[in-house]
This record gives structure tokens, C-alpha cells and sequence, in this order.
């Protein structure tokens, strides 16, 4: 009786799993069947009132894509494992081809994510901080942090480089308006193994040195060589000209900063706020409510 009741078991099980993946696969009964077996003995196996040959199962996995195995898996764990076989290859096709949104809703189906699933959510997850940075989405790029330093935490095989990354970006994020920089924003030694290049800490150094007054090392830093984006060393120089006194030139700098296409969410926001000031100081308001305009224009696009 007792191996009876095991087989009626298995057999809800195997019914059951069929069932479950021909739906998910868009199949109709009749399509799955379609010259293996009729339809109503599919139906009976689906509802556990029949068992399938070894050769019929086979070939239902085959065509559900599943390997075999799937069907007589113990336990929950068990069974994820079989089921990240079956959408592996498209989870590796979407990260490859760079569709990172789409990758991560795949493997965010698997009940049970291994350490393979977690690193690369981790990493689609990072890519697409990465694009929202680029285009200035700030509240977007801090979500897909969070949620990549979320993953990577539960990843056997983080590093504590996504953890490091995010904490850098979710910190300069955080000081986008402020009228200071953070003097940790220079110091790549406070992220050990962030993914942030070393012209990142050298130019935000730059701007905590200025905000300190210590212009000779601030411009020092601006010559060595390792700040390459034109809107960067821009920014710096016309920085450098104000703290000299020279207006005109820093004005000319500012202007070059904002014309520029590669200029970036922090450095574009920081100079649409200083020629605001300027034409208020100069008395022209009707260039200071145009920056004015743009800076809450900024503002907008990085709440998104």
C-alpha cells in the first residue's frame, strides 16, 4: 500500500510539473501531445491519473526543454536547479547581448537563485546603474546600486568590488547639491576595489583641494596627466580662475563646460549653478533665471 501511495505521489508530481511548464511554455495540450500521445492521455497524466513511459517522458521534457531529471527532483531546491538548466542559456544570450533589464526578470523567476544567478543580477544590475549615470537618472542609478549590492552580498563569489562601487556612487550621488564636495569623494583608498577610475578620485580630490583653498594642489593635480575628459579639466580651470581673480576667463571655461556633450550630471549641475551665481552678480537676470531654469531642469532628470 505504503509503495502504491508513493507512486500516486509521484505521479501528481510528474502531472503536476508538466502541467506547470507547458503552461509557462504558451502550450496547448494537444501541441505537446501532438504525435507522441493523445491528448486526453496527456490529460490524464497531467492530472496524475496515468504514468507516462519512460520514453513518452523523455520526450515531454525534451520538448519543454527541461532535462528529465526535472520531474523526479525531491525537493524544492532540487527542482530550481533543473529549472535554471532550462532558462540558463537564454540568461547567458540576454547578458551577453547587453539586454540586462529582460536578464535579470529571468532569473528573477528561479525560486531558488544560485551563485551563478546572484552575480550576474549583480553585474545587470551594476551595467544598468552605470547607463542611468550616463544619462543623469540619479534616483534610478541608486536603486539599481542598492539592488546590485544586494545581490552581490548574497553572491559566493562577491569581492566587495559592487559593494565598494555603490557605496562611492551612492555617496557622490547624495552630494550632487551640495555646495561643497565630500573629502571622501578624493580618497580611493576609502573603497578598496571599487570599479570607479582613478580620474574620478584625482578630479573630485581637485575640487575638495579647492573647496580648501589649496589652489597650487588642486591645479597641480589638474596638470598631471591623469584627468582626460575636456569638461572635467574645464570645470577646474575655470575654478582656478575665479579662486585668481580672473573672471573672464573662468566665465569662458564655464560656458565651454555647459556646450559640451560629454560633460556629465556632476560637473554640468555645478556649472549651471556657478554661472547662475555669476549673472547674479553681475546683475543679469535674465541669464540667472535661465541657469536657474536649467539647474531645476537637472534636478528634475535626476530624480528620475
Amino acid at each position: 500500500m505504503t509503495s502504491q501511495n508513493n507512486m500516486e505521489t509521484l505521479n501528481r508530481q510528474i502531472g503536476q510539473r508538466i502541467q506547470m511548464l507547458r503552461r509557462v511554455s504558451g502550450m496547448t495540450q494537444a501541441q505537446l501531445a501532438n504525435g507522441l500521445i493523445t491528448r486526453n492521455m496527456l490529460s490524464l497524466i497531467e492530472n496524475g491519473n496515468a504514468s507516462p513511459s519512460l520514453s513518452t517522458l523523455t520526450e515531454i521534457a525534451a520538448r519543454l526543454n527541461i532535462p528529465v531529471g526535472y520531474f523526479f527532483a525531491g525537493s524544492e531546491e532540487e527542482s530550481a536547479q533543473f529549472a535554471k538548466m532550462r532558462k540558463i542559456g537564454e540568461i547567458r544570450r540576454l547578458f551577453l547581448d547587453g539586454s540586462f533589464s529582460e536578464c535579470i526578470t529571468v532569473c528573477a523567476s528561479l525560486r531558488y537563485p544560485d551563485d551563478e544567478i546572484l552575480w550576474i543580477t549583480s553585474e545587470c544590475e551594476a551595467s544598468l546603474a552605470q547607463r542611468c549615470l550616463m544619462r543623469g537618472a540619479l534616483r534610478s542609478a541608486g536603486a539599481h546600486w542598492e539592488a546590485a549590492a544586494q545581490a552581490a552580498e548574497r553572491c559566493a563569489y562577491a569581492n566587495g568590488e559592487i559593494a565598494a562601487t555603490a557605496a562611492y556612487w551612492n555617496m557622490l550621488i547624495g552630494a550632487v547639491s551640495r555646495t561643497d564636495i565630500p573629502a571622501e569623494a578624493g580618497r580611493s583608498e576609502s573603497y578598496p576595489h571599487a570599479r570607479v577610475e582613478a580620474e574620478i578620485f584625482t578630479y573630485m580630490r581637485a575640487l575638495a583641494l579647492l573647496d580648501e583653498g589649496d589652489v597650487k594642489t588642486a591645479a597641480a593635480l589638474r596638470e598631471c596627466g591623469i584627468i582626460k575628459q575636456a569638461s572635467r579639466l574645464d570645470y577646474l580651470a575655470a575654478c582656478l580662475a575665479a579662486a585668481s581673480g580672473n573672471a573672464e576667463e573662468a566665465h569662458e571655461a564655464l560656458c565651454r563646460v555647459q556646450e559640451s556633450e560629454e560633460t556629465l550630471f556632476f560637473t554640468r549641475f555645478r556649472a549651471t549653478a556657478a554661472l547662475e551665481k555669476e549673472a547674479q552678480a553681475a546683475g543679469d537676470y535674465k541669464s540667472a533665471y535661465q541657469y536657474s531654469t536649467k539647474r531645476a531642469a537637472l534636478l528634475e532628470q535626476f530624480s528620475r
